[in-house]
């Protein structure tokens, strides 16, 4: 399985509302242009579009990419839709979404969407892509205020004062708000065996994490994923396998191996090994 292939060709992301939202183009090409995006409003040439939805779509000038031997723009897209489809898997992603307020949000009762996604991106590097789609929520909540955001590609829930509140952090924190999430299961028949994971990373190209572990704070383990994480979105695939990373302690050195993902969905991830004394599972 190869990690790039497994790349979101359309990356997707869910603004959920609890009435219909009617988005203006022209705002929102005010706002793509004032967070910094050199755009121009665009039509789809047909076959590129679902004839039975509307759409506003944005190229991004000054940016090519390769299609086939043909150089296109990458484009984002504002769709309106309705409620949530696969309301089956929501369960799910609410399982795993630790800041969101569950109690007192009905995602299941949202009854409009807007689905920012792109086209023609898979492409660009990865920070410059997901930085486009970071400003194109933005720019949805310029005009509209959300009670839920889906974000599909890591399958979990947060609030738009989350995804804002994190905006105003130094550097690359704002993946931590959507583009990366950090699961935890435990493990069944396995009293004290846990598996912890990241979702989101291979949706850009790049490898998640999972640790298979037993008598260590899962906090501390979620913090050494989130670490883990960061440093890969910023610096690319630099942890080959058979690499060693920090642990919990100043002595410590985890190896690192590719393998298949032990929860899926089915991908290549980065597994790391917290020594002999922690380890779960075989080794």
């Amino acid at each position: 399985m190869d990690i790039q292939n497994a790349m979101m060709v359309i990356y997707p992301v869910q603004l959920l509302f609890d009435k219909e939202v009617n988005l203006d183009s022209a705002a929102l090409l005010t706002s793509l242009k004032e967070l910094g995006l050199n755009v121009t409003e665009t039509k789809l040439e047909k076959g590129e579009k679902d004839e039975s939805r509307s759409f506003s779509a944005f190229k991004i000038n000054e940016v090519e990419v390769d299609l086939g031997g043909k150089k296109v723009a990458p484009l984002l897209l504002f769709t309106p839709e309705a409620s949530l489809k696969d309301l089956a898997g929501v369960q799910g992603a609410l399982d795993q979404s630790w800041d969101f307020d569950k109690e007192n949000i009905d995602v299941r009762g949202l009854s409009h969407s807007i689905l920012v996604s792109d086209m023609f991106s898979h492409s660009q590097p990865h920070i410059e892509r997901m930085d486009n789609i970071r400003k194109a929520v933005l720019a949805v909540l310029d005009q509209a205020d959300c009670q839920a955001i889906y974000w599909q590609p890591s399958n979990h829930f947060l609030s738009p004062e989350k995804f804002l509140q994190v905006q105003s952090q130094p550097d690359y924190n704002w993946i931590f708000a959507g583009f990366v999430n950090v699961r935890m299961f435990n493990i069944q028949n396995k009293p004290g065996d846990l598996l912890m994971d990241t979702l989101g990373l291979t949706a850009m190209g790049l490898a998640d994490l999972q640790c298979h572990f037993r008598k260590l704070d899962p906090n501390d383990i979620a913090a050494k994923l989130f670490d883990t994480a960061y440093y890969i979105f910023s610096n690319g695939m630099v942890i080959e396998d058979g690499n060693t990373i920090g642990g919990l302690r100043p002595k410590d050195k985890w190896k690192c191996h590719y393998e298949k993902s032990l929860i899926g969905p089915d991908r290549i991830v980065i597994d790391i090994n917290p020594g002999r004394k922690y380890a779960a599972g075989k080794r």
